[in-house]
């Protein structure tokens, strides 16, 4: 879970500050450093004015004088220990062979003694400058990137086992160049010293040509001793910045940070160029410490930190390899350290698994289960049409027995001669006629007798040739049958069907390992969500999740003055109470609240519908309101009731904490019957000693007479007078109609609550419900006012109502409320 930007901003500013005042104690050291290099100067100086100067003078003729064999020896002594001190301080090689050819030298003049010793006194002061800058730009580096780590990783929530930066990897990124003229940090330490020596070589010499004073020279040299102090000083700042920026550039890499910011201190040292870049985003392809990120100049102070898109919500870690963990958020960077970069134990960590990724994999199983699916459905059609096969061979071979063994040529020898047969019957059937035809009956017995057989032979002839003609009508059958089975044979379509049983048992039992891999998935789904969503609440501030509250109702909220009112309605809740509402907001995308003459929650669009605007209620009371929060709440109540129960943590009914059928329902009509009982009951008494009657109790909601009916409305008359009192116990009065299905009907009296038709079609049940969702708006939100005008109609009520909240609370804690 991602910190917002004002977290990595603070956190990356500290990491920045720290180097920096890690380099300011190496200026400071440097600082020391350049003072000992010039006090010795300054000695050298005096000790060599005082030996070979004139009147406090010395000239540049006699400075060139060659030193007396004497001063030669004391030369060579004095050289030797400066070998032998350039090599305790390893400077560079080419310094100590100067040294060893001045110290086989036989003729030195005074005026290069004293540049030797000058020179000697330089080397030093640069090597312990370069030192002291190595030193600071490793520290820079690897702790830059291991406190870089830690806190991305503490930010997010997440932890895995990274490498610390090794001596080999220090020293290819510090020997890096990344100005334009291509010098590393120890080009530029060696480029100043040479300056140097050249510089004050140089007034030296004029010095002398001038005749300057030892004091007057020795202030010339201590300028350039300045300069050059100072150039040391913002090449310490100006490496440090760009070194921070390396380190964290090897982080962003390792964690698959994808997008980075640009951060810069903000004040009256800031330049224009910094300033005009303080806050831009660049993706990490573009990151060059130098370039594109600071340092944008000398002495730059600025620095970088992630950037994600929404600076919110989960995010896993990408490209990590072994384990994930949760990173608790008072994790100290030691025992991260310790735990992560040194592989130390991880005993009582908690795996992160990211829901995301078991949800992917869940579409994709699925996917490949749709796949199997059509599959079998494919095979099924396959084993449907080759058991057809089967049973169209064994009946064509029943019925075409006679043709089965055929060959085509015979097959088609037998249709010739059907065919033929027809043709001749047919002829002869006309012969036959024309001979009818031909006789001439003229009152001949004989004629007629023989018009009579000829007539039979005809009659024979037609149902022999229909016969015929029945057999060639068969043909195209039996040559279809003996294409498409009896040329296959019988043992083809076994064959078919045993093969495509086999495919079948296969594809079955994929779908089945699939199904449990589905269900398992969704099983590990529900774990992670649960360790996801304890993790994020004890990671996240109170002011984080309230932020996330604001965000997901920017654009359901329309006005200025709307949003202004439930800012200080979320700003009163407390962590508990903003982390449930947090996780339910996730589901109001979609809800109309502006939808004028609705006020519903829909279980079968899942969509709360009502209108902000119309906020008779809260009018009633006299809030002095721009808005209907009392039912935004009371019917975002209603969804929760239902999310829950689409969970099944909390009974499996449709409305878990409301439908009577559930435990939590069932401890609340209870109490609701309870205290309405009760109140009826005080009502009889009240109304006896007022005015003296003797009514008697009753002894449940479901026989109620006449009398406690008027005792009951009497006294809540008296109880409620004034229009806002009325308001302020509706849950009350509405229960009341609900709980005895409009045996007592507080509506048809003029109070708050649902009509007389809602209260016989819902009862308990829509008791329960309103009242959850009621007491839901004024708990939550904290309305002392209309829960102490209740306390005294439903104290068992508020009592059970408060219990099941608070097991609501913890259930929020653990797991995403969502439908399901």
């Amino acid at each position: 879970m991602s910190k917002n930007a004002d977290y990595w901003r603070g956190r990356f500013s500290i990491i920045q500050d720290t180097a920096h005042r890690e380099a300011g104690a190496c200026v400071a050291d440097l600082e020391r450093i350049y003072r000992d290099a010039e006090q010795s100067v300054q000695a050298d100086l005096e000790r060599w004015y005082g030996r070979f100067a004139t009147n406090n003078g010395i000239s540049l003729t006699d400075a060139r004088k060659m030193l007396t064999t004497g001063q030669m020896e004391e030369f060579r002594w004095t050289v030797d220990q400066y070998i032998q001190a350039a090599q305790q301080a390893n400077l560079s090689p080419e310094w100590i062979k100067k040294l060893e050819n001045a110290s086989a030298r036989f003729h030195v003049s005074r005026l290069e003694t004293i540049q030797l010793q000058i020179q000697q006194q330089m080397e030093l002061l640069y090597g312990g400058q370069l030192d002291s800058l190595d030193g600071l730009l490793k520290n820079v580096i690897s702790n830059g990137y291991t406190h870089t780590a830690f806190e991305i990783q503490r930010g997010l929530g997440l932890g895995w086992d990274i490498t610390a930066l090794n001596q080999r990897k220090l020293e290819t990124l510090l020997s890096r160049p990344w100005t334009a003229d291509g010098k590393t940090f120890r080009d530029r330490c060696w480029e100043n010293k040479a300056n140097l020596v050249s510089g004050v070589q140089s007034t030296l010499t004029q010095g002398l040509l001038r005749g300057d004073s030892l004091q007057k020279l020795t202030d010339r040299i201590k300028n350039q001793f300045g300069v050059s102090r100072y150039k040391a000083g913002r090449l310490a700042h100006t490496e440090t910045t760009y070194f921070n920026g390396v380190a964290n550039l090897e982080v962003y890499r390792d964690l698959g940070i994808e997008q980075v910011e640009i951060l810069e201190t903000l004040d009256r040292h800031t330049c224009e160029i910094c300033g005009a870049l303080d806050g831009t985003v660049i993706p990490l392809s573009q990151y060059e410490p130098g370039v594109t990120v600071p340092p944008f100049h000398p002495n730059c102070r600025g620095t970088t930190c992630p950037h994600y898109a929404d600076m919110k919500g989960e995010r896993a870690a990408r490209n990590a390899d072994g384990e994930v963990y949760y990173v608790p958020a008072d994790t100290s960077y030691q025992k991260w350290l310790e735990t992560f970069v040194k592989g130390g134990d991880k005993a009582g960590l908690v795996n992160f698994v990211s829901p995301q990724e078991i949800k992917d994999k869940i579409s994709g199983k699925e996917a490949e289960l749709q796949g199997l699916r059509e599959e079998r459905r494919r095979l099924s059609q396959e084993m449907a049409d080759a058991k057809s096969g089967e049973w169209q061979y064994d009946w064509g071979a029943k019925q075409y027995e006679q043709f089965a063994n055929m060959s085509d040529d015979e097959f088609q020898a037998y249709v010739k001669s059907v065919e033929q047969r027809e043709q001749a019957i047919t002829a002869e059937m006309e012969r036959l006629r024309a001979q009818q035809d031909a006789i001439v009956f003229d009152r001949n017995p004989t004629a007629e007798a023989e018009w009579d057989r000829l007539g039979d032979q005809i009659r024979a002839l037609r149902k022999e040739r229909t016969t015929v003609r029945y057999e060639l009508n068969n043909v195209d059958q039996i040559r279809d049958w003996r294409i498409n089975y009896g040329s296959k044979g019988r043992d083809f379509f076994s064959a078919k069907v045993s093969s495509t049983q086999k495919a079948i048992d296969t594809v079955d039992a994929k779908m089945g390992s699939l199904t449990q891999e589905i269900k398992a998935l969704q099983e590990e789904l529900v774990k992670a969500e649960i360790v996801q969503a304890e993790a994020e609440f004890s990671t996240k501030s109170l002011e984080e999740i309230k932020a996330e509250i604001l965000e997901k109702h920017k654009d359901l909220i329309k006005t200025d003055a709307q949003r202004a009112e439930f800012e200080k309605i979320v700003d009163s809740l407390d962590k508990e109470h903003a982390n449930l509402y947090n996780r339910l907001s996730g589901n109001f995308a979609g809800s109309n609240y502006y939808q004028r003459g609705a006020g519903w929650y829909d279980p079968s669009d899942l969509h709360v519908h009502m209108d902000l605007n119309s906020h008779p209620w809260d009018d009633r009371v006299g809030r002095n309101l721009s808005a209907a929060w009392k039912t935004k709440f009371h019917e975002e109540f209603h969804q929760l009731d239902h999310i829950l129960g689409t969970t099944g943590d909390f009974g499996g009914r449709v409305r878990a904490l409301s439908s009577t059928l559930t435990p939590y329902g069932s401890r609340m009509i209870a109490a609701i019957d309870q205290d309405v009982l009760n109140c009826v009951n005080q009502a009889v008494d009240w109304y006896n000693a007022q005015y003296g009657t003797a009514y008697k109790h009753i002894a449940s909601l479901k026989r109620i007479s006449g009398d406690a009916k008027d005792c009951f409305f009497s006294w809540l008359g008296q109880m409620a007078p004034t229009a806002k009192d009325r308001a302020l116990i509706d849950t009350f009065t509405d229960a009341v109609g609900l709980t005895t299905k409009g045996n007592i009907n507080p509506y048809g009296k003029g109070y708050w609550g649902h009509q007389l038709s809602y209260q016989k079609s819902r009862g308990k049940d829509g008791a329960t419900s309103e009242v959850w969702a009621n007491l839901g708006s004024f708990l939550f939100r904290g309305d002392t006012e209309a829960l102490d005008a209740l306390a005294p109609f439903m104290p068992n009520t508020i009592q059970t109502y408060s219990e099941t909240l608070d097991e609501v609370l913890e259930y929020a804690k653990t797991h995403v409320i969502k439908y399901k």
